[in-house]
């Protein structure tokens, strides 16, 4: 059995067998279902996206990944089918949470809806990104011009789909439908 911290996995995932790359996201997928991936993995499952340019490799260490990284494919992940969308998302935010896949988020109500009072506990060497970032991250995806005259940013109407799948699922318990139809 491979391990996150496996010299054999690491060395797999540097340089994959061509033709078992299905496997090998299998193999990452059940890794990273039974322990935190470590660093080093992360690190060489990003290598491994930037040479095959396959974003379904990086879902299982999403987690790990640095903000900045996360960032850096964060509108590859978008594009991603709904399902493969929200395994992502969830990888995300579960860093942050309760190892549940729930981010942990206190409000408190005052008398006017929409304010509210973050408490993340969140360490400053943490991995992943919270609810609130990866919405910020996705309002601030470059967009495709009306006409399309420019290359490289996103339809709208994808973004919009992206941020409304966020609500619907990595951030459902920190937005209830009550406080989104009030808002």
């Amino acid at each position: 059995a491979f391990s996150s911290s496996s010299p054999a996995l690491l060395q797999l995932v540097q340089s994959p067998v061509h033709g078992a790359e299905g496997l090998l996201r299998v193999m990452l997928q059940n890794i990273a279902d039974n322990a935190e991936p470590i660093r080093d993995l992360a690190t060489c499952v990003l290598r491994l996206y930037h040479t095959k340019n396959d974003p379904r490799f990086l879902i299982p260490v999403l987690g790990s990944l640095k903000k900045d990284e996360i960032l850096s494919v964060l509108q590859t992940i978008v594009k991603l089918p709904e399902d493969l969308y929200t395994q992502a998302i969830m990888r995300i935010v579960k860093k942050n949470g309760d190892g549940k896949g729930v981010y942990r988020f206190r409000r408190s109500l005052s008398a006017d809806i929409g304010k509210y009072q973050s408490n993340t506990h969140v360490s400053a060497a943490a991995a992943g990104m919270t609810g609130p970032e990866v919405l910020t991250a996705l309002h601030n995806l470059p967009l495709e011009p009306p006409h399309g005259t420019e290359v490289g940013g996103l339809k709208m109407k994808l973004v919009a789909e992206a941020i409304n799948r966020v609500f619907k699922t990595a951030l459902k318990p920190l937005f209830p439908m009550e406080v989104l139809a009030s808002a």
